[in-house]
C-alpha cells in the first residue's frame, strides 16, 4: 500500500535555505537556553551532540488507510543506508503534529521516521480521548507491513523496536499503548478491549513492538474518566524504559502538591527496571511548544533503546560531564526523592 502526500510542512529552516545548518543549532536558537534556565543542553552538549549536523523534512498524508485523519510524518534529509526506526508521537488536546515542528525535527534529525496521528483537531475527542492510544497502534501496525510505503519517506526498518511519545493527552495515549504491550490484561473487559482483539488481536501485536516510551506532561493516569482501566494500571508497564517529563508547576492538568501530583502518580505506577524521572524547574505544560531544552534527551532516550545506541545510554545513565546526571542535576546527590520538587532528576537502571 502507497499514500500520497497531500502537502508538505517545511520546518522553520526550510528546504531551499541552508540545509547544512544543524538542525540541533536551529532548535537551541529557537528556545530559551539563557542564564535562567535549568538545562542548557547547546552550550552543554555542543551542536554535534550524538553527531547530529543534518536537517530534516515533514510532509502531511491526509489520507491513510485505517486512521481517521491521516498523520504528520518527518524523515532526516540524509537518511543513510538501510531502514530507520519508527518514532510514533500524540499531540495534545486541541492541538495538531506541526506545533511540536521542533520537537519532531530533532527526532528525524537524529536518524528516525517519525508519524503523528491527526486525531480530533477541531474539538475534543470522544470519550475524552481515552481511545486515542488505538490510532497510535494503527500507525504501528501500518510500519510493521514491508509493503506499507510513503512517498517521499525512507523506509522504517519494522524489526527495530518502536518509540512512543507523546504530549498531554498523546503522552497518556502512548502511556496506554505501552500499557497494552506490557500487560496483556490491561483493558480487557472495556470498551476498547473488542478493538484490541479484532483480527486476531492485531493491534495487541503492534503494542508488543514498543520498546521505549518518553511522556511528556502527560494527563493524570489516577483519573477514570482517562484512564478506563484503573484497577489493572499499576504496574501494568513493567518492562518498557520510560522516560516522563513534566513539572510540578504545570497548571494545565489537575494535581494535589508535588507528592500527590499526576507526573509522581505515573512514574510510582512504572515498575519496568529503566526509567527516568525528569521534573522541570518551573516548567509549564505548553513549553514543548517553545522550548527546547528535553529535545536533545528525548531523543538520547529514542536512540539508546530503537537502536542500542551504546554511547547515548552512556549519557543517560552514566556520569560522565555531558551525561544527564549532570546537566539537568538540581539537588545533593543521595539526597532522598519524595516527589516533593525537591529533587528534578530521577534516574533508575535495571
Amino acid at each position: 500500500a502507497r499514500a500520497e502526500a497531500a502537502e508538505e510542512e517545511l520546518p522553520g529552516i526550510a528546504k531551499d535555505q541552508d540545509e547544512r545548518r544543524s538542525l540541533w543549532s536551529a532548535a537551541c536558537s529557537h528556545g530559551d537556553h539563557g542564564p535562567s534556565c535549568p538545562l542548557r543542553p547547546c552550550a552543554e552538549l555542543g551542536d554535534n551532540f550524538l553527531g547530529v549536523t543534518q536537517a530534516s523534512y515533514c510532509k502531511v498524508f491526509q489520507n491513510v488507510t485505517g486512521l481517521q485523519r491521516g498523520m504528520h510524518v518527518c524523515a532526516p534529509n540524509n537518511p543513510g543506508d538501510g531502514p530507520l526506526p519508527l518514532f510514533v508521537f500524540g499531540h495534545g488536546h486541541m492541538t495538531e503534529p506541526k506545533v511540536y515542528r521542533w520537537l519532531l525535527h530533532t527526532i528525524a534529525a537524529s536518524g528516525f521516521v517519525t508519524a503523528s496521528y491527526r486525531a480530533c483537531l477541531l474539538g475534543p475527542c470522544p470519550d475524552a480521548g481515552s481511545g486515542e492510544f488505538l490510532e497510535m497502534l494503527r500507525i504501528v501496525d501500518l510500519f510493521s507491513k514491508p509493503s506499507f510505503r510513503l512517498d517521499g519517506i525512507p523506509a522504517v526498518d519494522p524489526s527495530l523496536p518502536v518509540v512512543v511519545s507523546g504530549h498531554s493527552e498523546g503522552g497518556r495515549a502512548a502511556i496506554m499503548a505501552a500499557a497494552v504491550g506490557d500487560s496483556p490484561a490491561y483493558l480487557q473487559g472495556t470498551t476498547h478491549a473488542a478493538e484490541l482483539d479484532k483480527e486476531d488481536g492485531r493491534l495487541r501485536k503492534a503494542a508488543t513492538r514498543i520498546g521505549a516510551l518518553a511522556a511528556l506532561h502527560p494527563d493524570p493516569m489516577y483519573e477514570a474518566i482517562l484512564n478506563p482501566d484503573l484497577p489493572r494500571f499499576q504496574g501494568a508497564i513493567s518492562k518498557t524504559p520510560v522516560l516522563e517529563v513534566c513539572s510540578g508547576f504545570d497548571v494545565s492538568i489537575p494535581f494535589l502538591p508535588f507528592k500527590n501530583s499526576s507526573c509522581w502518580y505515573f512514574f510510582n505506577a512504572v515498575t519496568s527496571p529503566d526509567r527516568i524521572y525528569w521534573d522541570q524547574p518551573f516548567g509549564m505544560h505548553d513549553e514543548l511548544y517553545h522550548s527546547t531544552s528535553s529535545y536533545p534527551w528525548v531523543a538520547t532516550f529514542s536512540r539508546a533503546y530503537a537502536l542500542g545506541d551504546r554511547e547515548a545510554k552512556e549519557l543517560l545513565f552514566g556520569d560522565c560531564p555531558k551525561c544527564m546526571r549532570r546537566a539537568a542535576a538540581r539537588a545533593v546527590p543521595g539526597e532522598l526523592h519524595l516527589g516533593e520538587g525537591n529533587i528534578s532528576l530521577l534516574i533508575c537502571s535495571g
